[in-house]
């Protein structure tokens, strides 16, 4: 497998476009019922709301993105398979160059958890082959 390339968002047009493509192409999701307009998209890039979000490239191909919180959460979007190596990878990477932020009771906690769609099976095999515990299930009500 090709080493990853993670470039961090800007953010400027190419990043804009190609977050969109990525976001039309993807499979499961925690946020989104719907793709938002390009327009609606843009403007939420433009405000850039998490502490840090990088496009994620295997060769030069975009293959996902990946964003990292306040509350230290991180998203994992991959277009690909999500395979223990690109995980390991992500993950290694977002240990390398961040540090969790200090825990506040009930609000924050003082380690990095990720955020995964309750159908995507295979960020959840990676996640526990590496490892990594489930920590709580959460639910959203109509």
């Amino acid at each position: 497998m090709d080493k990853l390339r993670f470039d961090s968002i800007q953010p400027n047009e190419n990043q804009v476009q190609e977050l969109y493509d990525l976001l039309s192409m993807r499979q499961h999701g925690i946020s989104h019922q719907k793709i938002p307009t390009f327009e609606e998209h843009k403007s939420f890039v433009n405000e850039h709301p998490y502490r840090c979000w990088y496009l994620i490239y295997d060769d030069q191909r975009a293959i996902g993105s990946f964003y990292l919180t306040s509350d230290n959460s991180l998203g994992i979007n991959l277009i690909v398979d999500e395979t223990e190596q690109r995980v390991k990878s992500i993950l290694a990477f977002v240990k390398g160059q961040y540090k969790p932020l200090p825990a506040i009771t009930s609000l924050r906690a003082e380690r990095f958890s990720v955020n995964v769609p309750a159908s995507n099976e295979q960020l959840k095999n990676a996640l526990e082959t590496l490892n990594a515990k489930i920590l709580q299930i959460t639910y959203t009500l109509d």
